[in-house]
């Protein structure tokens, strides 16, 4: 079964005002549109993607730069960490007491005798101070030469080996 169909109720027109005027009507309006308009938009989305990548090529170019500074400076750490350690041998073997002997007797020093103390107690020497004295070189005599090379044993100087140090005295004992 089918239902009747409702009409529409009807609402009596207002009437006109008495003194002639009627009233203003009432008419339909189109909608509004309510889209925004797309071109600024657009432009905005691409100018923030354009500024992204932008900034990350400038990013990746800047760590690009940084890295090839940062391997500079560690082969420069490198070399300086080379230098130091070669520096350091060399001071090594300048402190070595050999060295220091060697050089004390290129200076035309010569060592020490034995030394004499004081005691601050009560003024007494302990010791017998000994100047120090120049060793004497000492010569090697060297075997004699072979009949076949006699005159080239005579042309070529003999050298001559020195000691480096007396043989120490026996020393007092400071009692």
């Amino acid at each position: 079964m089918t239902a009747p169909a409702r009409l529409p109720a009807v609402r009596p027109r207002p009437q006109p005002a008495p003194g002639g005027k009627s009233a203003p009507s009432l008419r339909v309006v189109p909608p509004r549109s309510l889209q925004a308009p797309r071109a600024p938009f657009v432009a905005l989305v691409v100018g923030l993607l354009a500024a992204g990548l932008l900034g990350l090529l400038l990013l990746n170019t800047v760590i690009a730069e940084d890295s090839f500074q940062l391997h500079t400076l560690q082969q420069r750490g490198n070399a300086l960490d080379l230098q130091q350690q070669q520096l350091q041998r060399d001071i090594d073997a300048l402190e070595a007491p050999t060295a220091l002997a060697a050089r004390a007797r290129a200076m035309g020093m010569v060592p020490a005798g034995s030394p004499a103390f004081i005691r601050l107690s009560d003024g007494k020497v302990l010791g017998v101070p000994e100047p120090a004295t120049s060793p004497v070189p000492i010569r090697l005599a060297s075997p004699k030469p072979s009949a076949a090379a006699p005159a080239a044993a005579a042309r070529t100087p003999k050298p001559a080996a020195t000691a480096p140090f007396p043989a120490p005295a026996p020393q007092p004992s400071p009692r």
